[in-house]
């Protein structure tokens, strides 16, 4: 197959084409007889396309292929009449050189190779735009510019003729309801035009998510084409009812067919995304500069899949970290039960594997493609390379990765409770913030009313009341369900974990503080707001103490230490308050009715949140 692909390229088939030319016109200019050189390149030319004619139908290894091939046959036949013309002196021994030369004049007939190079320019396959090298360079050339053209105007008339013949079966589709009895043959019809409806359906959708940027501006060439003729025929019928004149009509009209030509001459072109644009929309990747950014593309590697390719499987330790640049894919999973499960469906710029990369774990489900596209690639080692010489990557990352697995951990979490929605869980999750525990603060208390994921390292929770050890690894959901208000949790040091800022209790109820300062903790990325890669949606910040928190009661600091107030009594505060700064009033006097007068700032209740 590499064989038959190099010999149909256009440099062997140019290269063979100049040999045909040059041996043609040396044995129309010249006497092949007197002169020994030029009978010396006729035959060697022959051989070459005697062997390059074997090997072809050695590639081929079909004959019936070969013998529909019209060009195969044309070399065929050109072949073996330069062969027969070689030996022509021997045949044409009485005649003279003048009737010898313009018998040797049907050598022209190899010529018709000439077809072959003409129909592989014009030739462009739909796979050929899928070339990386053809997709990302800077700058077209004449050729790249002509095969786009001509796949513009193929899918042109191609989407033409797939939305008429859609209309025209949902058109057929419609008048079945006007039939009363359906007898076996209507159905069988039926289902035929409901067959080709869906084949015309998908094949229509595998166009827009292929090739976007065309059948955008297809679609744009199309609107564009209605709304001219629509000013056509509204030029007209102001020219029949009296308010245009002749001159004015042919002038109008002139001027929307003058728009039409150059709409079907030159129809509108949207270019394709350049490789570092589709990167640089990634949201960990916001925070590079653009010689970075270069780099880190760079480290991206090119790869075409086909539908049906499986891209990542499940189970499999590895951690590339992929970025679909065109096509779909779906996520899939097998269950207990050996069922493959359909979680969801990735469009172009979704990212994946940056899970399984930052925990460093397992595939936890397979990637299949339901479309030809695009794939960029980056090795775990080399990314993990470049987030070690980036701190701000390296935290945009885990802060786009917690996000992620806290919400699917809280899921699990939370499935017995019906109550409990994944809305609610993404307003959770939003407001949490990501935390690295440094050496010097591995010690840390937390609230039981709150939720803490820990994403990377262990931890050893103490229970304040019990005095009960417990030790959990990444990734786990640390919830303490007892009387106690706080518990103590001792981290391993690098660990990573994501809990709501009000989690974090900066008094225990003894007294004492953890070692270290709960403020040096490494608070990372509270104003990162792209939850839209973790299909996270913006809430108001009033979700943590009313419904995210799930519990019934919050904990508000007071003199005496932390106590607990129910939500209910929060809300009427909280709506005291508002009414408060509508009249009007300062926000002083709206904090003492809720703290004492030594510490308004700290027990002040705004919102639903303690400030």
């Amino acid at each position: 197959m590499k064989m038959l692909t190099f010999l149909e390229s256009v440099p062997v088939l140019v290269a063979i084409l100049v040999l045909v030319i040059i041996s043609c016109t040396l044995s129309l200019v010249l006497d092949p007889v007197e002169y020994a050189l030029v009978s010396f390149i006729e035959h060697i030319t022959s051989i070459l396309f005697f062997i390059e004619l074997c090997v072809r139908f050695y590639c081929i290894q079909n004959w019936q292929t070969a013998a529909i091939d019209v060009y195969v046959m044309v070399d065929t036949f050109a072949v073996l009449l330069d062969i027969v013309l070689i030996g022509a002196g021997d045949f044409l021994g009485g005649f003279n050189a003048k009737s010898f030369r313009s018998v040797r004049f049907l050598r022209l007939v190899r010529l018709l190779r000439l077809a072959r190079v003409a129909n592989k320019i014009k030739q462009t396959k739909i796979a050929a735009m899928n070339e990386p090298t053809s997709l990302w360079d800077k700058t077209e050339s004449w050729a790249k510019k002509y095969k786009r053209r001509v796949l513009f105007s193929q899918l042109k008339h191609g989407y033409e003729i797939a939305t008429g013949f859609k209309v025209a079966r949902e058109e057929v589709l419609a008048a079945f309801k006007h039939i009363e009895s359906m007898t076996q043959g209507s159905l069988a019809i039926r289902r035929s035009v409901e067959k080709d409806l869906n084949d015309v359906r998908s094949t229509l959708m595998d166009m827009q998510r292929l090739y976007s940027e065309i059948a955008a501006s297809i679609t744009t060439s199309i609107a564009t084409r209605t709304i001219l003729n629509k000013q056509r025929h509204a030029i007209q019928d102001l020219y029949y009812e009296g308010l245009l004149d002749s001159n004015e009509s042919s002038k109008l009209t002139a001027s929307v067919e003058y728009q039409m030509k150059i709409l079907t001459s030159q129809p509108p072109i949207i270019e394709m995304p350049k490789k570092r644009d589709i990167l640089s929309q990634i949201p960990w990747l916001e925070c590079v500069g653009k010689d970075e950014l270069q780099l880190i593309t760079a480290a991206f590697e090119d790869s075409v899949f086909q539908r049906g390719d499986v891209l990542v499987e499940q189970d499999v330790d590895e951690q590339s970290v992929h970025v679909l640049a065109r096509g779909t894919v779906a996520v899939s999973m097998t269950n207990e039960k050996g069922d493959n499960v359909v979680l969801d469906e990735l469009g172009m710029g979704s990212v994946f594997g940056e899970i399984a990369w930052a925990m460093q774990c397992k595939r936890g489900a397979s990637i299949t493609a339901t479309s030809p596209g695009l794939l960029f690639t980056i090795r775990g080692p080399k990314l993990r390379e470049i987030a070690e010489s980036n701190a701000e990557l390296e935290t945009r990352l885990w802060q786009t990765c917690g996000r992620r697995v806290s919400e699917n951990l809280l899921a699990l979490h939370l499935e017995d409770q019906a109550h409990v929605s994944r809305r609610e869980i993404r307003d959770l999750v939003h407001e949490m913030s990501l935390y690295t525990v440094y050496p010097q603060t591995k010690r840390v208390c937390f609230n039981t009313s709150g939720k803490v994921v820990i994403l990377h390292g262990k931890v050893v929770i103490q229970d304040d009341h019990s005095g009960k050890t417990t030790v959990f690894d990444a990734p786990r959901v640390l919830d303490m369900f007892n009387t106690n208000c706080l518990y103590t949790a001792d981290f391993s040091t690098d660990a990573k974990f994501m809990c709501h800022p009000r989690t974090i209790s900066e008094k225990r109820d003894q007294g004492t503080r953890p070692s270290g300062s709960i403020p040096n903790i490494s608070l990372v990325g509270l104003e990162y707001e792209r939850p839209s890669l973790a299909g996270l949606e913006y809430k108001r910040p009033s979700t943590f103490m009313s419904r995210s928190a799930l519990h019934d009661f919050v904990l508000l600091p007071s003199n005496n230490g932390t106590v607990r107030m129910p939500l209910a009594m929060v809300r009427r505060a909280d709506a005291s308050s508002r009414q408060e700064e509508n009249n009007g009033h300062s926000s002083g006097a709206s904090g003492s009715e809720h703290s004492s007068s030594s510490k308004p700032q700290e027990e002040k209740v705004n919102g639903s949140e303690i400030v």
